[in-house]
């Protein structure tokens, strides 16, 4: 099984972790991948779960707050969604 580690936001209302968000309910339910997430820098510091929280229902939302980071280089697969756009 091939391990994928997902970059990006996760628990706000932003557009770009609202896509996260959804990408990682989908890849999980596809059951192809190891599959990891990595929390990235908020772009706004100012941006919180309380204030922005992104709605999800307590599973999907303990589904997706319970992936685990992996060690840099033990992914097969790193997809990033976030911003600044980082190379």
């Amino acid at each position: 099984m091939k391990r994928l580690l997902v970059q990006g936001w996760r628990g706000l209302n932003h557009s770009f972790a609202m896509v996260n968000q959804h990408q990682l309910l989908a890849l999980a339910r596809l059951g192809r991948y190891e599959l990891h997430h990595r929390d990235m820098p908020l772009w706004n510091p100012a941006w919180n779960q309380t204030d922005n929280g992104a709605g999800f229902s307590e599973p999907n939302a303990r589904l997706i707050a319970g992936l685990a980071d992996l060690p840099t280089g033990q992914a097969d697969v790193i997809y990033r969604i976030c911003a600044p756009v980082q190379a």
